[in-house]
């Protein structure tokens, strides 16, 4: 399972509030922060750093998404790509958290925990031998 770290002010940012303000005309106002909540979710669970890729977007590029799409990039939260062809989450690092921007720190964390809880069952499992010592 891959975590994704988001600043919870997010709601609160002024390139969402311009996106929302751009979508209560023709949806729900909080149907960009949910489009882009599920694509940083994407992203993050395919380590795509914040880029979303032509043929990821498809699933959600169809109408009325295509109208939030627009929203999310005029108002700044997504940047058009051209090569190769998407959009970049604008502020991956500032707004989606740090440990979700940078995967090698994730990589490393994942790493340092597997190291800990193999420490942890070895402790546990010397302690199990040397009870069973004792009580024989």
């Amino acid at each position: 399972m891959t975590w994704l770290w988001m600043d919870t002010r997010l709601r609160d940012d002024p390139m969402m509030g311009k996106a929302r303000s751009m979508a209560a005309m023709i949806s729900s106002s909080l149907a960009p922060l949910g489009l882009a909540t599920y694509a940083a979710c994407w992203s993050a669970e395919y380590g795509t750093d914040g880029f979303l890729p032509l043929s990821s977007t498809d699933y959600w590029d169809q109408s009325p998404n295509q109208e939030i799409i627009d929203c999310l990039v005029r108002a700044g939260v997504w940047v058009p790509q051209e090569n190769p062809i998407g959009f970049r989450i604008a502020r991956w690092g500032d707004v989606w958290g740090e440990e979700t921007a940078d995967k090698e720190r994730v990589k490393e964390r994942k790493r340092i925990q597997a190291r800990e809880r193999q420490a942890k069952r070895r402790e546990c499992q010397r302690a199990a031998v040397a009870a069973e010592g004792v009580s024989s």
